[in-house]
């Protein structure tokens, strides 16, 4: 039957027609393919015709559901105007308001609002309203319809307790949020996990919406259920002008932590944020202060390969023979991940080439090797151009681990083989390169 519902093109070819509410075996007819597909004069000739606007698929789906998904909002008031019901919804509980926020329709939206749409009724599987979903979606036109709308409540949250302002907040829908705090709703409120409206706008890095959040009275200092504060969480994702509109605003502990321990700056410092770092230093980061696994900023930074915010820590009074918990310094930790710059930064600012791990006990539990130099960790991780460049600057070729075994016996990289071979003999014949001036042994 769909195949002759092609040939329908013009409102002369729906006169043709000799029943538009027959159905196939799946529900559908030739009128619900009209909305979906054609214009207005079409529908209108449909219903002048005799169309039923009740008529539903298997699916529970309307006439009126297939033209709000095809988002003509004049086909949608002419089924409305011929009585389609404003709430209703297919078997999955996908109600025709929901759908149209969804899909960004503002004019839709407006049709089934004026014509008594619920715009509070819930989508059944997401537990979302329509105001949500369209604030989830970006659809600020949608949303702004919903806000504007008297029936609308503007509290509702999903089921993880996301309300409207904080998922527009998120989404970065400034004039929604701006729409939202006018009418009242509250700032602060918090998600289950209890982030605010304004950390997850400081998170998205969306200034202009924290701007409006802390005009609105948005807690600069709460803390989510993790320990995490806007300026935590604008740190870890590398957002500087939001943590500057956050310090501004006064009530900022910069060096406040996480429940891992963590400050700002060591999460910005992993991720290599170096504008974040800069700034949080200049406004009184603690450059030194450690995460519960004992890790700083510096020992951060070089695990994960960020010379360049490495050398910032380093000015900015970085203690480069810190260890963490297990005694692994920055220089062990850029060894150990091949990061050659941070090694060759490390070496030449004094980082000590021959500072072993303590971690003893994970050897005797089988876990590894242990209780390494930095220039062993390389190799044995199949690290070639960290091993160059801990040899190249003074590290001891004949430094071996917790069992003996020495840098050139833990690798099956032959390039590594060659260069600990080449400076053992080097060693031997006392032209090894010497150690870093300043290095500081533990």
């Amino acid at each position: 039957m769909a195949a002759e519902w092609v040939s329908i093109k013009t409102a002369d070819d729906v006169n043709g027609l000799k029943d538009l509410n027959k159905q196939d075996e799946n529900g559908k007819n030739a009128f619900m393919y009209i909305c979906r597909r054609l214009n207005l004069e079409c529908v209108e000739a449909a219903l002048k015709k005799g169309a039923n606007v009740t008529l539903q698929t298997s699916g529970g789906k309307n006439a009126l559901y297939y033209a709000v998904k095809a988002g003509d909002a004049a086909v949608v008031s002419a089924l409305l105007a011929a009585g389609s019901d404003p709430n209703s919804a297919n078997k999955t509980g996908y109600a025709v308001l929901w759908l149209a926020a969804r899909n960004g329709t503002a004019g839709v939206v407006d049709a089934l609002l004026n014509a008594g749409a619920d715009g509070n009724l819930m989508e059944e599987r997401s537990g979302t309203t329509p105001l949500i979903i369209a604030c989830s979606e970006g659809h600020a036109d949608s949303a702004m319809a919903l806000v504007t709308h008297a029936s609308t409540d503007l509290e509702e949250s999903d089921p993880v307790g996301c309300s409207p302002l904080w998922v527009a907040a998120s989404d970065g829908l400034t004039d929604v949020v701006a729409a939202l705090l006018e009418r009242g709703v509250d700032a602060n409120k918090p998600n289950n996990h209890q982030r605010t409206p304004l950390i997850a706008a400081a998170l998205m890095g969306q200034l202009a919406v924290v701007e409006k959040l802390i005009a609105s009275g948005g807690e600069v200092a709460h803390a989510d259920e993790n320990g995490e504060t806007a300026v935590y969480v604008a740190a870890s994702n590398g957002h500087h002008e939001v943590i500057d509109l956050l310090v501004k605003a006064g009530g900022v502990d910069i060096n406040g932590v996480n429940a891992d321990g963590e400050t700002p700056l060591i999460t910005a410092s992993w991720s290599g944020h170096q504008e974040c770092v800069k700034f949080l230093m200049d406004n009184g980061a603690n450059v030194n202060k450690a995460n519960a696994g004992g890790r700083t900023a510096l020992i951060a930074a070089c695990w994960r390969g960020f010379p360049e915010t490495a050398s910032s820590l380093i000015e900015g009074g970085a203690e480069i023979h810190a260890v963490d918990e297990h005694g692994r310094s920055a220089l062990w930790a850029a060894a150990r991940g091949g990061i050659a710059a941070c090694v060759d930064l490390m070496m030449k600012k004094g980082g000590d080439c021959d500072q072993k791990d303590d971690r003893k006990g994970w050897a005797e539990a089988g876990a590894g090797v242990a209780s390494c130099t930095p220039l062993f960790a390389a190799a044995w991780q199949g690290h070639a151009d960290a091993v160059k460049a801990c040899l190249e600057n003074g590290a001891d070729p004949d430094l071996g681990d917790i069992e003996g075994r020495l840098p050139g016996e833990v690798t099956e990289n032959e390039e590594i083989k060659r260069l600990v071979a080449e400076y053992v003999e080097l060693k031997r014949k006392g032209a090894a390169p010497p150690p870093p001036p300043g290095k500081g042994k533990s």
